[in-house]
């Protein structure tokens, strides 16, 4: 129903069931929901493609690093790809999710059909911005992570259990982190500051290095899992309707940042992790976040 205007005070701005839903629509009133009608399945996308010729541009919230295969690596999270025809106008505007592979450079000239970036649908990946040697920390194996082999590679990795699910109350408020360190043992810091590279595991992260192991930058130090795509029917997306009007809370919320600034951390409370955000006038802001969740940025200005 957007028309792009204004709205008055009291004017409809949604329909949860009109009669184009139909039978699905009795089940949203009755919550109760059955699997029934025509099904569907999109596939997820993999690559992104160039629609017509001209001149690749990086956005300016690209960010990336070059790997040992001379590959770029995107560790930016708002990154786009922009088409540019001969004159200079935009054409088209290609989003790359973070840790994409770039397979064209800033400013090279392509043609219609070529890959620009390609990515693994299935994980999202933990991207290293800094070289050194992996030193781990709160990975005991059967407390904080658990091995897992792959049935069909017989491979077995390290997977990060939930804090939830560990026995002891001391257990719970460990969380697997990674640590880097140079040629002489000693901590790599973020560059213009005190404070280590240090990165921790979600819940659920799939570890794909190991302790000792020399990595470079743009290396993956863990992968995460993305839920698959199910076939699902009209009545699977009937409950998500409802919870837009109803204000409901979703779960596995993410958090927003209330101001611009420079991120940081603070001491632990409660097993929860503080977030520190310092605008350009010195205020600070402060909210506690569980140690399930990932963050998306480290010490950085954004």
């Amino acid at each position: 129903m957007a028309r792009g205007k204004l709205v008055n005070a009291g004017e409809a701005v949604g329909v949860i069931a009109a009669q184009s839903i139909g039978e699905p629509g009795t089940q949203l009133t009755m919550r109760t929901f059955h699997i029934g009608g025509a099904a569907s399945r999109a596939a997820a996308a993999s690559q992104v493609e160039a629609k017509s010729n001209g001149t690749a541009r990086f956005s300016s919230q690209m960010r990336y690093v070059a790997n040992n295969k001379g590959e770029l690596v995107v560790i930016g999270r708002s990154c786009e790809v922009v088409i540019h025809d001969d004159i200079g106008r935009e054409r088209e505007r290609h989003k790359v999710p973070y840790g994409a592979i770039l397979l064209v450079q800033d400013g090279m000239a392509i043609k219609a059909g070529q890959t620009l970036a390609t990515w693994d649908p299935h994980t999202r990946p933990m991207i290293t911005e800094h070289a050194g040697m992996v030193k781990f920390e709160n990975m005991e194996e059967g407390v904080t992570v658990a091995k897992q082999t792959d049935d069909v590679t017989g491979l077995s990795a390290l997977v990060v259990i939930d804090g939830k699910r560990r026995s002891s109350s001391a257990s719970k408020l460990l969380r697997p982190t990674v640590k880097l360190l140079d040629e002489n043992g000693v901590e790599i810091c973020i560059p213009g500051t005190s404070t280590p590279v240090s990165m921790a595991f979600p819940v659920g992260a799939v570890i794909t290095v190991r302790e000792g192991q020399e990595i470079g930058k743009g290396d993956v130090l863990a992968r995460i899992p993305q839920a698959s795509s199910k076939t699902r029917d009209i009545t699977g997306g009937l409950p998500r309707v409802a919870e837009l009007f109803e204000a409901r809370v979703p779960k596995d919320a993410g958090m927003l940042a209330e101001i611009t600034g420079t991120v940081s951390f603070g001491k632990e409370t409660k097993g929860k992790q503080r977030l520190i955000i310092t605008d350009v006038d010195g205020v600070a802001y402060e909210t506690l976040i569980s140690k399930e969740k990932q963050f998306w940025y480290m010490t950085v200005k954004w």
